[in-house]
């Protein structure tokens, strides 16, 4: 037996410890020792490349937590444009049957006080009462549309400005919350840093 050299060289397999053992593949193998220094270069670089994948994800963890809250503001903001626009449109023919219903009381008191003629004025009466009813009716779902899109968008902003619930008892405190981690976290990180 050759004199015993250290580092030891890796054998293929060793037939000492188990005749029947295949080799493990290169990419599975610790890398041969170079020492205490080579080895803790080793070690940091392995931290280094840890802590970098670990920002990484952080950080693509902030841009999605970031896109989901600009993707639920766009959706408060355009059910408000739609909900201001559906109120808008209701102003406008409730105007317009405001228009109708003054000159529906103006044939009415001319119905009601004509001495001769009135036959003509009962059917145009009768029409200015349909469609001032028509207009109020269309105005009135019109504003109904609109309320339900702004409370909806109330709805939408209300979550996006409460804080996140956790139901807790007064002997239990709650266990944190995710962005109460995250802040956490942040200051640790700007305390570490500084």
């Amino acid at each position: 037996m050759p004199p015993s050299r250290l580092p030891a060289t890796i054998e293929t397999p060793s037939p000492v410890l188990d005749p029947d053992a295949r080799r493990v593949d290169t990419s599975h193998q610790l890398p041969p020792h170079r020492g205490k220094v080579g080895r803790v270069a080793d070690h940091l670089a392995a931290i280094s490349a840890d802590a970098r994948e670990w920002v990484e994800l952080r950080i693509d963890l902030v841009k999605a937590e970031v896109t989901e809250k600009i993707d639920e503001t766009k959706s408060s903001v355009e059910r408000k444009a739609i909900g201001a626009a559906f109120l808008a449109g209701a102003g406008v023919v409730a105007l317009y049957g405001l228009g109708f219903l003054f000159a529906m009381m103006a044939v009415g008191i001319g119905w009601a006080f004509a001495d001769t003629g009135a036959e003509v004025l009962r059917p145009l009466f009768w029409g200015l009462l349909v469609v001032t009813l028509l207009l109020f009716a269309i105005a009135g779902v019109l504003a109904l549309i609109g309320k339900r899109k702004l409370d909806a968008a109330a709805a939408i902003d209300a979550t996006l400005k409460a804080p996140e619930v956790t139901e807790s008892t007064a002997s239990t405190p709650a266990p944190p919350s995710r962005r109460q981690l995250q802040d956490m976290e942040a200051a640790h990180a700007r305390q570490t840093t500084s």
